[in-house]
């Protein structure tokens, strides 16, 4: 199936005839084959996490001996990097029961990035932003070396890496000075970014602080564009595009990727996991946009186009996006949302579905606040 993805060719008329219902069931078994296969793949990724984790963060217990002789090496010089690790390991690993232990690892770790900055294994401390107190001493310490030596190149490229994972936004504003000091480094900085994930709270940034936001959408930009990127990474990024344009108000960026998006899964194979949830996301940005433009014809037409997928397991347990549908009621269009449900009941067989049908039937106004993504 080839569909030339443009919001200008809608793929499909708003008002055609709705399914049946008998292929509910053969949706179902379908649906059980993806649950395996689904279960397999994650496995596979567990096992490929265990495998990935740097030796450096994984927890190690020290003989006393070891133990007692870095300390002794820390105190004559505590920037011996060597003898910080093996102690933060050996911490690591009793600090969630030892309230000693986490006091220790918490001094070691502060120490280090205090100590050594620009050691290449700074990326590898395991500081996470869900440990809230220690998260923030690192951080003030990083910026006690920023606001020391602002012009230090090789130092901001240190914290950026840091931060890569910890706080996209950030690490991309700080990658943004280093280009601007040093041009040079701007081949280092998208390389980088080749592993940039961005959470929900970079996109929440967007609401607070747009210039934050922005650094971090153009950051992901520079790396999706890079011509040595895997196929799986481009896909991965390419899935955060749309959205994440289509909240910093960037619409024409939006229907850009999103067609990107579209033709991307075309070409994945029939049993793909990622087919269903993505086909269905892509064009409902699409028609978020033509929506927001007051093209209500070719918003319909991608908003059934949107439930016309594959059934996924996150489809099959979290339901369609209802955003998109709340506001077509508000402008008083309730038959394109009937279709949309009625469509949406082959994979989400939930009974307040029919409920909210019978609603719409009687000109009511559903409720859809705790589906609404």
């Amino acid at each position: 199936m080839n569909h030339l993805f443009t919001s200008d060719q809608a793929p499909c008329n708003a008002g055609e005839k709705l399914p049946n219902k008998w292929l509910f069931r053969l949706w179902r078994a379908a649906l059980m084959r993806l649950k395996q296969a689904w279960r397999e793949q994650e496995s596979e990724k567990n096992r490929e996490k265990v495998e990935g984790v740097p030796s450096f963060v994984r927890p190690m217990k020290l003989p006393g001996n070891v133990l007692l002789r870095a300390e002794r090496h820390l105190t004559k010089n505590p920037k011996n990097s060597l003898e910080r690790i093996r102690l933060i390991q050996h911490y690591c690993l009793y600090r969630k029961a030892d309230a000693e232990a986490a006091r220790q690892f918490c001094h070691h770790v502060k120490a280090f990035v205090q100590n050594n900055p620009l050691d290449e294994n700074i990326p590898l401390l395991p500081v996470n932003a869900d440990e809230t107190e220690l998260f923030e001493a690192v951080q003030n310490i990083w910026l006690g070396h920023i606001e020391r030596e602002p012009g230090n190149v090789e130092l901001l490229k240190a914290a950026s890496m840091f931060y890569v994972w910890r706080d996209p936004a950030l690490s991309a504003m700080i990658a943004k000075r280093v280009v601007e000091l040093s041009p040079s480094r701007k081949e280092d900085i998208i390389n980088q970014y080749q592993y940039l994930d961005l959470d929900p709270g970079v996109m929440q940034a967007v609401e607070s602080d747009i210039e934050y936001a922005t650094t971090a959408y153009e950051a992901l930009l520079l790396v999706y564009h890079k011509n040595t990127l895997s196929p799986r990474r481009r896909f991965q990024i390419l899935m955060q595009l749309p959205e994440y344009a289509y909240k910093l108000g960037r619409f024409d960026d939006t229907i850009k990727y999103a067609g990107e998006l579209l033709k991307e899964v075309e070409e994945l194979p029939a049993d793909s996991l990622q087919y269903g949830s993505n086909f269905h996301s892509a064009c409902l940005w699409i028609a978020r946009v033509l929506f927001e433009r007051g093209d209500i014809k070719r918003a319909k037409q991608w908003f059934i186009w949107s439930v016309k997928t594959k059934p996924s397991l996150y489809l099959c347990t979290a339901g369609p996006d209802l955003y998109l549908a709340e506001q077509f009621v508000l402008a008083g269009e309730g038959q394109i949302v009937i279709n949309y449900l009625t469509h949406a009941s082959l994979f989400w067989n939930e009974g307040i579905l029919f409920d909210w049908i019978d609603q719409l039937k009687e000109g009511k106004k559903p409720d859809f606040s705790a589906y609404l993504i």
